[in-house]
């Protein structure tokens, strides 16, 4: 099962994980039944614009905060500070022969100076947890740096 987290954009906050749901055809749903969770009244959204639906990329910061897509990250290397967003998309990348590219689905960072992707395999361990320098700066909602 896959993670997400819901932008309202009208309220301009995320709602509560367990007020939504995804159906099977993408769409977003919301129990707007808040007094009876036994028989919760599931509601179609007809205003998709209004929502923005981001997904865990299961890495965790250097705190321990979760990274979602469009999050906005930040690095600090021995030469560098650097500033990411956190997001999804076909990306050419090498093989694992090396010799020729492919375009494959992912999460990645994109550097805020040079657009572009930056992959972190190297920076985070295999439970998920990025190096020392990475912290979560905040989202594409609100964020120190005016990153939309």
């Amino acid at each position: 099962m896959n993670k997400y987290r819901i932008y309202n954009k009208t309220s301009k906050q995320f709602g509560d994980p367990n007020d939504y749901a995804i159906s099977s055809g993408g769409s977003i749903i919301r129990n707007f039944c808040y007094d009876d969770s036994s028989h919760p009244d599931w509601q179609q959204l007809n205003f998709i614009e209004d929502y923005q639906v981001q997904y865990s990329t299961g890495l965790f910061d250097q705190n321990g905060t979760e990274i979602y897509e469009g999050d906005i990250v930040t690095s600090q290397g021995p030469c560098n500070f650097e500033i990411f967003k956190v997001k999804y998309g076909i990306v050419e990348r090498p093989s694992l022969q090396g010799e020729t590219k492919i375009n494959i689905p992912c999460f990645y960072f994109e550097s805020r100076t040079s657009k572009l992707p930056y992959f972190w395999e190297s920076d985070c361990s295999s439970d998920g947890f990025c190096k020392d320098s990475t912290h979560v700066a905040g989202t594409i909602f609100k964020n120190p740096f005016g990153i939309e």
